[in-house]
């Protein structure tokens, strides 16, 4: 599948906004950076529909079938990294900690629910990587929808998933007042369970319209105008991150403006593409996902190691070890994840 150059940037802006939010022991934070995960389940829907719609059956093939295959290439694409980003944490929990063999033996059971995200199906467990519980919502809204789409693609579109999106996020916030929400529990289900179920079904909508967009021709004046609308959604998103401090509303217009920028962005039609370089992009789309698992253990870490240090000392400190563990988590995952493909391209030319 060819990268596109703008997301695979803003993937990697997030994640650093991700990083801020969660620096709130040091200060500096960005208080509303939750925002980046709405970007995150836009993406994901919509490459979600994406790929329902270029997948065609073979005779022999049934729709269960290929949900299963479809999560399980998504799980395996996820796992090295979990997998390294865990044992690293497990190393920062318990280094310079006097922790007893059956303490030890505990923690690497319940840590489980972080190698294979269950978090928010209810199952509760230790979470090392701190952030699992997007992937947990992830998997679950893929693995329940894609067979969906599969189906009723452009009828489950055009009258349900707008539905599904009004009602979900229209209901935490009425009860919530801002997006913000994740291990809220309602009596039934977790509230970041309908957040990604509504973000990711506005990703659904994103790729219909995205692909309306693509058949549009346009002249240099209305490409400039759209490529001045998805950098205002995009620095609307990164202003309100950082500098808005209160939890309400404003978040869901937010949504809305990134919505309309990763239509955008998708579209080919902006001139926003030209100025990212697609290699480098790429590795920096690559290398915000390493970012994002492993930096919530790291900045909880050096505040209690580096405790006399001041603010900024902490800040710079933390900021090093994020780069370093998630560039090696990236690296070495990336090679793992390699491996795996290989094999499974093995399989299936055998059979």
């Amino acid at each position: 599948m060819k990268r596109n150059g703008t997301i695979d940037f803003f993937k990697f802006i997030f994640a650093i906004i991700v990083v801020f939010h969660h620096m709130d022991i040091f200060k500096i934070t960005a208080k509303c950076g939750f925002i980046a995960v709405e970007f995150y389940f836009l993406v994901s829907g919509y490459l979600l529909m994406k790929k329902a719609d270029k997948t065609r059956l073979s005779n022999d093939e049934t729709i269960f079938s290929n949900n299963l295959q479809m999560i399980k290439h998504k799980y395996l694409g996820l796992f090295p990294f979990l997998l390294l980003s865990i044992i690293v944490s497990i190393w920062f929990w318990f280094f310079n900690n006097d922790v007893s063999v059956r303490g030890g033996v505990f923690y690497l059971i319940h840590c489980l629910t972080d190698l294979f995200p269950l978090q928010f199906l209810g199952f509760n467990g230790v979470c090392p990587i701190g952030v699992g519980w997007y992937l947990s919502v992830l998997l679950f809204v893929s693995f329940v929808f894609y067979p969906i789409l599969l189906k009723y693609k452009d009828k489950y579109v055009l009258y349900f998933a707008p539905i599904i999106t009004l009602l979900t996020l229209g209901y935490i916030c009425y009860t919530s007042g801002s997006i913000c929400v994740n291990a809220e529990w309602n009596g039934y289900v977790f509230l970041g369970m309908l957040r990604g179920i509504g973000v990711m079904n506005l990703g659904f909508i994103c790729y219909c319209l995205t692909e309306k967009l693509k058949k549009k021709d346009f002249s240099v004046l209305k490409n400039s105008l759209l490529t001045f609308v998805e950098c205002f959604g995009y620095l609307s998103a990164v202003l309100y991150a950082f500098f808005y401090e209160i939890y309400d509303s404003t978040s869901f217009y937010i949504l809305a403006l990134l919505a309309v920028s990763v239509i955008i962005s998708f579209s080919n039609k902006s001139y926003l593409q030209k100025v990212f370089n697609p290699k480098i992009c790429s590795f920096l789309g690559g290398w915000s996902f390493s970012i994002y698992i492993t930096h919530f253990y790291i900045t909880r870490k050096v505040d209690v190691w580096f405790w006399e240090s001041s603010v900024i000392q902490k800040f710079v400190i933390c900021w090093i070890i994020i780069l370093i563990v998630s560039l090696y988590v990236h690296i070495i995952g990336t090679m793992i994840s390699k491996l795996i493909s290989r094999k499974q391209v093995k399989k299936q030319i055998k059979l």
